[in-house]
């Protein structure tokens, strides 16, 4: 992973990982891809977000160990949705920011 230069809370790493999304509301997971992360949120691409609002609190799981598919509820932290990009079709890009600051691993 690489850091993105900006100024931020929190540095941001570019790091293309599978994610799960668990909407409460409507009980719901919802598969995709990180864009970027960082100790304090990520920016996701999810399948079917769209109905995934600013403020809305979710669940989300970022596949880190190889366990391909597999994310057990343990694995998940609370995280709140800030933004919505909605950028059409069957998938939207939300950017998502933790309840707890989470570890990123950085691969050297």
């Amino acid at each position: 992973m690489q850091p993105i230069t900006e100024k931020r809370r929190h540095e941001r790493y570019l790091a293309v990982c599978n994610t799960k999304v668990f909407d409460a509301e409507t009980r719901r997971y919802r598969a995709g891809q990180s864009l970027n992360l960082s100790t304090g949120g990520a920016l996701l691409a999810i399948r079917h977000g769209e109905q995934l609002r600013e403020g809305q609190l979710i669940r989300v799981a970022i596949e880190s160990n190889g366990a391909e598919g597999l994310v057990r509820r343990g694995d998940m932290v609370d995280a709140r949705v800030v933004r919505n990009e909605g950028v059409g079709g069957n998938a939207c890009v939300i950017a998502v920011q933790y309840a707890e600051p989470q570890t990123v691993a950085v691969a050297a």
